[in-house]
């Protein structure tokens, strides 16, 4: 092996080591799912029915921004995609704390799915890029996805009991920790290393 080879093998390391990290955090909204229905009918005074629907466009949304998601990372790499996904994410859990009017969830939903299909498969991209070409390639990308998911299942236990919480003492507080945690992953997603896909 000559040293650009070893120089990729150490770059394609620290990626899945800042992959793990960022799956952590961002496999599902931490802080959001425990208090989100309370919030939109406690604080927000929207009706279920609303919320139902809004849930409908949200899934909509994420079956039809499957093939723009793919044409977005392949024009700007993966780097960029989990970036902005992130920061899609974040906007649409703003746009949430925001919102008064159905219109507003409506779009924020939308906004959503939006960031969490480009993030997703840009968070795939980076995985199989960063994995050297081996024979327990398989075995690697398991191993490497399985950590981040595991954490991910930690931090979310641990994230639904403190936005209980959280939430008696202000509703708003655990959104606000939701979107500064995307903020986080977005600074993370910068220390990847390009690499070749």
């Amino acid at each position: 092996m000559n040293e650009e080879d070893l120089k990729a093998i150490k770059i394609k390391k620290e990626n899945m080591k800042i992959y793990s990290i960022h799956k952590s955090l961002t496999t599902d909204s931490l802080f959001f799912y425990s208090i989100y229905i309370l919030l939109l009918t406690q604080v927000k005074n929207i009706g279920m029915q609303y919320i139902v629907f809004s849930n409908v466009l949200y899934q909509l949304a994420y079956i039809v921004a499957q093939i723009p998601a793919t044409i977005i990372i392949e024009k700007l790499k993966f780097k960029k995609g989990m970036m902005i996904g992130d920061i899609l994410l974040a906007i649409s859990i703003i746009l949430i704390m925001l919102s008064n009017y159905n219109i507003i969830l409506y779009i924020a939903n939308i906004v959503m799915a939006i960031g969490l299909s480009v993030k997703e498969f840009a968070e795939d991209t980076v995985l199989a890029a960063s994995i050297p070409e081996v024979e327990e390639k398989g075995k690697l990308f398991s191993k490497a996805y399985g950590k981040g998911l595991g954490n991910y299942f930690y931090l979310s236990a641990i994230s639904a009991l403190i936005s209980g919480f959280l939430y008696n003492v202000n509703p708003y507080i655990p959104m606000i920790l939701c979107t500064l945690i995307y903020i986080v992953a977005t600074r993370i997603t910068q220390l990847f290393n390009l690499v070749p896909v």
